[in-house]
């Protein structure tokens, strides 16, 4: 609408002009206040950690006499590994290595002491094995299978540091060295990322 005759075009007074400086400093503090939320105060997820890499020693072949049975043992050397790691942590697994299926395992342990791998109910099956915790000091902490997991044969409590110097023994009726089989170390759901193998 133009002004009357006479009078001069209206035009924004310094009132309505300082109107627009409290909105901008809202906007503005919010924008601050969102980015200091977004770097400094919104807590920041904890990185994966690394997978643990384990090294394994060549194994060494032998076997055992239990209650009139003859097991093959394997017992690979633990060099080292990349970070601490204990036997609840691990889980493994026998594999033959051109086809990648899983061997045996599914059976239970054989009753094992700190100082023998099997004094009585030695496994049966064509496939059978069982693993054996060996601590740098050469007496047996736990058994291993598929179906029961860690069983301690131990007095001290689990979990149980596998260190260097300690070993697993392979308990089996029958002998996987030679034929192209290997052997894998794996993690447990929940626990770190775990990788280590050896050839039998």
């Amino acid at each position: 609408m133009s002004a009357p005759a006479g009078s001069a075009p209206w035009r924004a007074g310094p009132r309505r002009r300082r109107l627009w400086i409290p909105v901008v400093v809202v906007v503005a503090l919010a924008v601050i206040a969102g980015l200091a939320y977004l770097y400094l105060i919104r807590p920041t997820p904890a990185p994966a950690p690394a997978p643990i890499s384990v090294v394994l020693g060549t194994p060494t072949t032998g076997s055992v006499t239990c209650a009139g049975a003859t097991l093959q043992t394997e017992t690979l050397p633990w060099v080292s590994s990349s970070g601490p790691v204990t036997n609840t942590q691990l889980s493994m697994e026998i594999f033959a290595a051109g086809e990648g299926n899983e061997i045996g395992g599914n059976n239970g342990p054989a009753t094992v002491t700190t100082g023998s791998l099997c004094t009585g109910g030695a496994p049966t099956g064509t496939y059978d094995w069982y693993a054996v915790l060996v601590a740098p000091g050469g007496s047996n902490l736990a058994s291993y299978t598929y179906s029961t997991g860690w069983q301690s044969v131990s007095s001290s409590p689990p979990p149980y540091a596998v260190t260097v110097g300690s070993a697993l023994t392979i308990v089996s009726t029958h002998s996987n060295a030679g034929v192209g089989d290997g052997f894998r170390l794996d993690c447990v759901p929940g626990g770190p990322v775990v990788n280590g193998y050896s050839a039998l």
